[in-house]
């Protein structure tokens, strides 16, 4: 396939920044599926690839700045260097709208302000300093002003190897999943988009057998687990690292009538073991982007496990994990691409997996 080279890349930032490598490509889209199916050459069995999926722009909901000279800022491209940003083709219009009022905010503390994590929820924008040393009460005082004056649902600080803490919450900060609003910790993981969010549950509830008992790995605050559970009506067992973003799941389905269990543990270190997985015959597992090497080679060994459904926003280690599967009798029947990371050579996946009769 031919793919057009544009040299009036959209952003004025394109070839500074090194977020968006690919801007340069007209079709970025058939080139990042083009560069999927090469990839996937490796697997040597017969599969469904479905056609990309592409979200918008101005769609994504968080996002992590650096600070350079009281000013936020992303790493330039092929640097350790940074550039300064007034706007992101990419960012939701209310976090765009906030980089500016931010960095004259910036100019005004007086701890060494290194990050600010962004996120815009149904609910609100929850801004994340992240700092060399803990707030001061004049820091504190200025972002409250902040918060009053810019309608900022929550402002948190966090040093390094540190909890991060609330200076201040004027509304909580709530995503819906399938009608459930679910409270976010401070600095919760999301998908970056809501739109890629909601396909994402489809697509894993269309696949999933109903009533079924279901096992989910790395399941997050229940972005995938409450809409699985309302499409299926199965029981399901959900498993994630964090103690903060399974007590907001509890909170959040206490008072609906999901079949949900939920415990608390480290499955990179602690993967469950080939015995305690075969009382499930499905499993949904959303990794982080090294993978889940050691829990896919125990859900290999299985023999109860008949479905696997593999979130993965990593094509190499998806291709690593896939190939642990299949070795054991696991067939890759579908792939699903979603281009969430637009402009850059990532991808996310949702692939299923069904064990050989």
């Amino acid at each position: 396939m031919y793919f057009k080279l544009t040299f009036q890349a959209p952003c004025e930032y394109y070839g500074n920044c090194g977020g968006c490598s690919i801007q340069h490509i007209e079709n970025h889209g058939e080139y990042k599926f083009s560069q999927l199916k090469k990839s996937l050459e490796v697997i040597k069995t017969e599969f469904i690839l479905h056609p990309i999926f592409q979200v918008a722009q101005k769609s994504r909901r968080r996002v992590s700045f650096k600070v350079e000279n009281n000013r936020l800022s992303l790493n330039k491209a092929r640097s350790h260097h940074k550039i300064a940003i007034d706007h992101c083709l990419l960012l939701r219009n209310e976090l765009n709208e906030l980089i500016k009022p931010i960095n004259k905010l910036l100019k005004r503390t007086t701890s060494q302000i290194t990050a600010v994590n962004m996120l815009s929820s149904d609910s609100g924008v929850e801004l994340l300093f992240i700092a060399k040393e803990t707030s001061n009460l004049a820091d504190e005082q200025l972002l409250s002003n902040f918060a009053s004056q810019n309608k900022i649902a929550r402002i948190a600080w966090q040093t390094k190897d540190q909890p991060p803490y609330m200076i201040i919450q004027l509304s909580p900060i709530q995503i819906k999943f399938d009608n459930v609003n679910v409270n976010l910790p401070i600095n919760s993981f999301l998908q970056v988009s809501n739109e890629s969010s909601n396909l994402m549950s489809k697509i894993i509830a269309k696949h999933l057998e109903e009533g079924k008992q279901t096992l989910e790995l790395y399941c997050g605050c229940g972005s995938f687990t409450v809409p699985i559970a309302n499409k299926t009506q199965a029981n399901i067992y959900a498993i994630e690292g964090s103690q903060e973003a399974i007590n907001a799941l509890n909170k959040a389905t206490n008072n609906n009538s999901f079949k949900i269990k939920t415990s608390v543990r480290d499955l990179y270190q602690n993967p469950l073991s080939t015995s305690e997985l075969e009382d499930y015959s499905q499993i949904v597992i959303n990794p982080p982007r090294n993978g889940a090497g050691p829990q896919i080679r125990q859900i290999a060994k299985t023999k109860k496990v008949k479905r696997v459904i593999m979130v993965s926003c990593s094509v190499e280690n998806f291709i690593r994990d896939s190939l642990s599967l299949i070795e054991r009798g696991f067939k890759l029947t579908e792939i699903y691409p979603i281009d969430q990371f637009l402009y850059s050579k990532h991808l996310e996946l949702v692939a299923v997996f069904l064990r050989c009769a």
